[in-house]
């Protein structure tokens, strides 16, 4: 069990969807139109 991994899981659940689109938008492969930012 990674120590990084448990923290990382911590910080992405807290965050809202509104972040989590605005942190995932800049990947290099963009996310589908239309689907869901889930966890």
């Amino acid at each position: 069990m990674k120590p990084i991994k448990g923290i990382l899981a911590i910080f992405y659940n807290s965050l809202s969807i509104e972040e989590k689109e605005l942190i995932f938008s800049t990947r290099r492969r963009p996310r589908q139109k239309g689907k869901p930012v889930y966890g």
